[in-house]
């Protein structure tokens, strides 16, 4: 029998409760502890590699000229690049021609002209004297020298006409001696751009004008033309070019509305050396070009002259 203070056998209904409901919240939070821990840690997924590679890619996608470029930027490089193709196949064209006139006619050519903005060269002839075509320089050194107005009449004589006395006057108008005047001719060339023609102090042939045996390749003469608005008495030069006379009339001097200077001498071997440059129009464009040929004879010389122009028509 029990006695009046004998302790009760087991915990209250309350007390149990609350045990239980602490040991459930104890197991929830380590069981969101691990969650964490497997989804930082353990988880499979992602790495830091494929991360950054798909950074990456998508900043590469974003800087790729081929796939932001506009629709009309493909066109332009598209037809900068068939134009290219087309000048390097119309040059390698000519220069067979060219070739092939040589073969024909038994004469020496070289000839430049200007296709997809750069000077093209063909031809073998390597003895470039530039005879007559030299006066051209000749008189824009006049001009630089300030005495264009006094020698207006030598001018017009030596471009039109390709008068040699008239040269001479001016070579003499332009300083005391020989060494002095060849420099003044070649500081137009340098003033040109050219930094490779050099004209002679001294007579390098028989009793030839000193000047005009200034060795001048065509491609020189093709970009003195293309700087020629630049050089001293450019505009009056070129109007006394535009009405060169008949006997510089031949080549692209027999086109309508072309600017040219001719000129023309013996070979040291018996022929004949023929030049020209100027420029004729094409499509309403001032087309500069310069020729130089080697033959037989005077004759047979302008006769290839005017065989090379046909081709550049």
């Amino acid at each position: 029998m029990r006695g009046k203070h004998a302790k009760p056998l087991g915990r209250p209904e309350s007390s149990f409760r609350n045990g239980l409901l602490t040991s459930l919240i104890v197991v929830s939070v380590g069981l969101v502890g691990l969650s964490v821990l497997y989804f930082m840690f353990l988880r499979p997924g992602i790495d830091d590699e494929t991360a950054t590679k798909t950074v990456t890619t998508k900043t590469e996608t974003s800087e790729n000229p081929e796939i932001t470029a506009a629709p009309e930027t493909k066109k332009a490089i598209s037809e900068q690049t068939d134009d290219a193709a087309d000048s390097q196949n119309s040059s390698r064209a000519y220069t067979t021609q060219i070739a092939a006139l040589e073969q024909r006619y038994g004469a020496t050519i070289q000839v430049s002209w200007v296709d997809n903005g750069q000077v093209r060269t063909a031809g073998s002839l390597t003895d470039l004297p530039a005879w007559s075509t030299s006066k051209v320089p000749l008189a824009m050194a006049v001009y630089a020298g300030g005495q264009g107005d006094a020698q207006a009449g030598n001018i017009s004589a030596a471009i039109q006409a390709s008068d040699n006395a008239a040269a001479e006057a001016l070579w003499a108008s332009l300083a005391a001696t020989d060494t002095e005047r060849a420099a003044a001719v070649t500081a137009i060339l340098r003033q040109a751009g050219d930094e490779t023609t050099t004209v002679p102090s001294t007579r390098t042939f028989g009793t030839y004008t000193i000047f005009g045996q200034t060795q001048w390749s065509t491609s020189a003469q093709v970009n003195f033309l293309l700087n020629f608005d630049s050089l001293p008495g450019a505009a009056q030069v070129k109007q006394y070019m535009y009405g060169a006379y008949a006997n510089q009339r031949w080549g692209i001097g027999t086109f309508a509305n072309c600017a040219v200077k001719g000129g023309w001498g013996p070979t040291a071997w018996g022929g004949y050396t023929a030049r020209q440059f100027g420029w004729f129009d094409r499509a309403g464009q001032q087309v500069p070009v310069a020729i130089a040929v080697q033959a037989g004879s005077f004759q047979a010389a302008t006769q290839v002259v005017d065989a090379v122009a046909a081709l550049l028509r």
